[in-house]
Order: structure tokens, then C-alpha cells, then sequence
């Protein structure tokens, strides 16, 4: 299908409520008992195709919705969803006004001291996305100069800033993924930092992305970001963390979140 834009480092390398957080999945004292769950409430960003999107009819779905209703089936609770920017979704399990947030979130160590996380769904992996004529890389040298967009509130962009803007390149943030690639095309914009396998659907697989290529190597060789997505909930709220686990464990032992994987991606991205 599209294994042919990936490197073998990259397949191999690829071998989380407004109501507030619901009173019943809420931590209660000690000897306490917690009423029963009934709903979850996760939050999700839909410019994320295939983890998040909406179909023709403009419902949810993808990658990220699927899992979500899985664990919802699992724990016998309602699923409900709501679309909101990315970079306003731990703020939002912060606040209470989700549950969990599920949109492809990269657990690193700066999310784990906003936000608690389940175990890993999947496993991510960047891609640095520009025209195959300007031969870049993802490193600081290569770019020097450059305009690279990054989604506000990614992995992606605190490595950008982080990493490459001391070296001169400029970074530019955007509210959704699919703002950036147009201005790729255009020439606004010379380069991305994303995820592979979203890039993969969103952009190089269309007419737009041909003369386009994604490159990962060193940042996939150096272990750069390579990470699992999981969903961020609120830290206070263990109960609702014990529940989730407890689903995604189950799910993966059963074999439906593998299932669910191999519905959106063509190759290996299974967290182990």
C-alpha cells in the first residue's frame, strides 16, 4: 500500500469532561465507595487523520474514536466526544471538563507533570515533511534559515523550539495539522514536523504530496521523539485511571486494539 515512503528504521522503530471529571470515577476517601461509572467524556481534535476526523456525514471517527468506544464497550459506559484544539485539550482535563483527552498524545515528560496517562495505545514516530527538490533534513543545520511549521501545543513544536530555533530556523505554530500542509505546497512554508503515519494520510498520499518526502532517519536513529501516545487524564482522579488501564490492558490481550490499528495502518505501530 504506502510502505514504500517508510524506512526499515522507521517500521522497525514502530514495532489520552464539561461535565467535570463524572462524580463517579472521582477519587473518594479511604473506605468510601465511588458510585458506579456511566460515561466517559474524552476530547479530541478532528484535523488528524486517520487518529481523528470527521467522515462526509461529519462524525467522529478514526484511529483514536474507534479505541475510545472500545474502552467505553469494555468498561459498559456511554462514549461521548468533544472536538476542541489540540493545544486546549489538557488544559481541559486539567479543568475538569473532559475526562480524558484522546488525539494522538506523544507521552512525554513535560504532559506527565500536567496530566496523568494511561498506558501506551501506540507507538509514534516524526517525520520532518518538505519538497523532495529542497533536500532537507531534520536537523538544525539542514534547516537554517527555514520556515517550519509545527502543530501548537505537539511534541512536535516543543522539540522545534527547543532543538532548532536556537539554531536559526524559524518555527511556526499552527492551531490544526491541515492548515500547514497547503502552505507546504505553496511554497509559504518549507517544511513540517509531524507524525509519520498521519502525514502518510493527510498529505503524501494525495496529488499535493507527490513531489514531497518524509524524512525520519535521524531522528528515528537517535531515538528523537520517538515515542507511545496514551490518553491524559486528570491526576487526581485515580479511580478513572485504574478503569482505563484496566480496558486498554484487556484490549490489547484480547486483541482489539491490535484489531483496531490494522483498520488505519498498513504496518506495525503496536506499543509493546
Amino acid at each position: 500500500m504506502f510502505r514504500r515512503f517508510f524506512s526499515a528504521t522507521t517500521i522497525a522503530l514502530a514495532a489520552s469532561l464539561w461535565t467535570a471529571v463524572p462524580a463517579q470515577a472521582q477519587s473518594t476517601p479511604s473506605g468510601a465507595r465511588a458510585p458506579a461509572l456511566t460515561e466517559l467524556h474524552f476530547g479530541t481534535e478532528s484535523g488528524y487523520r486517520p487518529y481523528e476526523y470527521k467522515n462526509a456525514e461529519g462524525k467522529l471517527t478514526g484511529l483514536d474514536i474507534d479505541i475510545g468506544e472500545a474502552i467505553c464497550a469494555h468498561l459498559k459506559v456511554r462514549c461521548r466526544w468533544s472536538d476542541m484544539a489540540f493545544d486546549q485539550l489538557i488544559p481541559a482535563v486539567q479543568a475538569n471538563k473532559i475526562d480524558g483527552a484522546l488525539a494522538s498524545i506523544t507521552i512525554t515528560d513535560a504532559r506527565k507533570e500536567q496530566a496523568e496517562f494511561s498506558d501506551r495505545l501506540y507507538m509514534k514516530i516524526p517525520a520532518l515533511i518538505s519538497a523532495k527538490s529542497a533536500k532537507l533534513r531534520p536537523t538544525a543545520p539542514s534547516l537554517k534559515g527555514k520556515r517550519v511549521g509545527v502543530l501548537a501545543g505537539s511534541a512536535h513544536e516543543a522539540f522545534a523550539l527547543k532543538q532548532w530555533k536556537p539554531g536559526g530556523v524559524e518555527v511556526v505554530t499552527f492551531k490544526t495539522q491541515t492548515e500547514i500542509y497547503p502552505l507546504l505546497v505553496s511554497g509559504k512554508l518549507d517544511a513540517t514536523l509531524t507524525d509519520t503515519v498521519e502525514s502518510e494520510y493527510a498529505f503524501m498520499r494525495t496529488k499535493d504530496g507527490a513531489d514531497f518526502v518524509q524524512a525520519n532517519t535521524e531522528l528515528a536513529m537517535e531515538g528523537v521523539l520517538v515515542s507511545g501516545a496514551g490518553i491524559g487524564m486528570n491526576k487526581a482522579n485515580s479511580g478513572l485511571h485504574q478503569s482505563v488501564n484496566e480496558a486498554i490492558r484487556a484490549l490489547k490481550k484480547n486483541g482489539t486494539l491490535t484489531t483496531i490499528i490494522r483498520k488505519y495502518v498498513s504496518y506495525d505501530i503496536r506499543a509493546r
